[in-house]
């Protein structure tokens, strides 16, 4: 069993950046607009599965991309993160509440962590919205944005 600690995430709501931007439904971006706790799986660029975990009411799109894990080598990155948890379109559908092999549970913040809220990464509409989240330090993460973390310190004080 492959298990790891979610570490960092982006939302993705009826906004530019969303699959289901303005309501848009289509075979790929389906699964969004189902129930939450469901995982939504797509093929990016040709080369990447990437792993969202559909949140929203059924009807409503939007999704949480998974972008970084701990405890598992190599998982910094959406990614690297299915290359880790061998997630393909196969796993597209899923439901992560009753599925005996896949599924995810409640974790703690451990002392000492930082969340930081940021921009999401690598994306041109919708950029500027702060909707990437993750765990100041932890290896995990792919990205690190060193403003946002000085807010967070700051914050946190």
């Amino acid at each position: 069993m492959r298990r790891g600690r979610i570490v960092e995430v982006e939302a993705y709501t009826d906004d530019p950046a969303s699959h289901a931007a303005n309501g848009k439904r289509t075979r790929r971006n389906e699964v969004m607009f189902g129930p939450a706790g469901v995982a939504y799986i797509y093929f990016s660029y040709g080369m990447h599965h990437c792993f969202n975990v559909v949140t929203e009411t059924e009807g409503k799109p939007g999704a949480v991309l998974i972008r970084g894990l701990d405890g598992i080598p190599h998982a910094a990155g959406p990614g690297l993160v299915c290359r880790a948890l061998q997630l393909t379109l196969r796993d597209n559908a899923r439901d992560l509440v009753t599925d005996a092999d896949f599924w995810i549970e409640p974790g703690r913040r451990r002392r000492g962590e930082y969340a930081v809220r940021t921009t999401r990464v690598g994306i041109v509409k919708g950029a500027d919205l702060p909707r990437r989240f993750y765990l100041l330090g932890n290896p995990g993460v792919s990205k690190r944005d060193r403003r946002a973390e000085a807010r967070a310190r700051r914050d946190a004080s």
